[in-house]
């Protein structure tokens, strides 16, 4: 399967680079579709399907980062990966970019078996819950600690408490728009609480 990958960048410069360097790659690049900013890129998504978008975060008239949230807003282009090349090291940028919702989590979670970074998509997911489940356990632990889950024994395997958890958030379509992490904690709390 050749993948169709799409350059945003108002740098000329930038975009050709980045056009010979995905042709020298090996990987099956079928196509490189370039757009000059973000709204360029939508408008070029209308027409043609992209498997991954390499874009920029500084451009006029439609930034990376706001063409990053339109897409994730739009059922089409949602599960369409987003690479950020920038030189931008902000924090409140870094911030931006990172799972903000539940949504985004559920889109990493169940990423299509087509999508050319499913495994990365999948390992992101599973580090996420597995990571902040740890750290509460870790907070919680001793004799001191007053842990909001506790787990089954004998436990079940990661992959069914992703599953679980996935079939629990398609359930709850209102949570869609929290945070990660305090809807993890919902299903957890409700899943398996500690008796107090």
């Amino acid at each position: 399967m050749a993948y169709t990958v799409m350059v945003v960048d108002d740098s000329e410069t930038i975009r050709s680079v980045l056009e010979r360097s995905l042709s020298m790659t090996r990987l099956p690049v079928e196509k490189v579709i370039t757009a000059v900013n973000g709204q360029d890129a939508l408008d070029k998504m209308k027409d043609a399907w992209v498997d991954i978008v390499f874009s920029d975060i500084h451009m006029p008239v439609m930034d990376g980062i706001k063409l990053f949230s339109t897409m994730q807003e739009d059922p089409e282009l949602r599960e369409i990966p987003v690479v950020i090349i920038s030189t931008e090291g902000s924090a409140t940028r870094i911030e931006e970019l990172k799972v903000q919702t539940a949504r985004a989590l559920l889109d990493l979670c169940t990423a299509a078996p087509d999508n050319p970074l499913q495994r990365e998509a999948i390992h992101f997911c599973h580090g996420f819950l597995v990571g902040a489940l740890a750290y509460h356990m870790a907070e919680h632990s001793g004799p001191e600690g007053k842990p909001l889950v506790c787990l089954p024994d004998p436990p079940i395997s990661r992959n069914e408490a992703v599953t679980m958890f996935v079939d629990w958030l398609k359930a709850h379509p209102e949570l869609m728009d929290e945070r990660p992490v305090e809807t993890e904690f919902r299903f957890l709390i409700e899943k398996w609480p500690c008796k107090r």
